[in-house]
């Protein structure tokens, strides 16, 4: 993830932090968060160039300081789908497992 917080406790906010699903190849899918997400995906489009976005979640501002938390959220659901040479952010899934993935980020509470 590009966000670079050296205390969370302390971290305030000052662009909108999302969380994101962008699909890398067929079936394969990176999900993490970003508090640029075009500057994400440029950056992904240089190992991966049909990389496109699937779905995208704002977390707000007064919650920001926590995004590790509702990217851990997300992961753990997911930890049997975690691909070996993708890193922690990159999951194989079926298009139901993705459309339930989907679900559950847009509706995620943030508390």
């Amino acid at each position: 993830c590009s966000v670079q917080i050296p205390n969370s406790s302390t971290h305030v906010a000052t662009s909108p932090t999302c969380l994101y699903i962008v699909q890398t190849n067929n079936g394969t899918y990176k999900i993490g968060c970003t508090d640029d997400l075009n500057a994400r995906m440029r950056a992904g489009k240089t190992w991966c160039a049909n990389m496109r976005a699937i779905a995208t979640r704002t977390i707000p501002m007064d919650k920001s300081g926590n995004w590790r938390r509702y990217e851990g959220k997300i992961h753990r659901r997911l930890t049997k789908k975690r691909c070996r040479n993708g890193g922690n952010e990159v999951f194989k899934l079926n298009s139901s497992e993705l459309k339930s993935t989907v679900s559950y980020m847009k509706n995620m509470r943030f508390d």
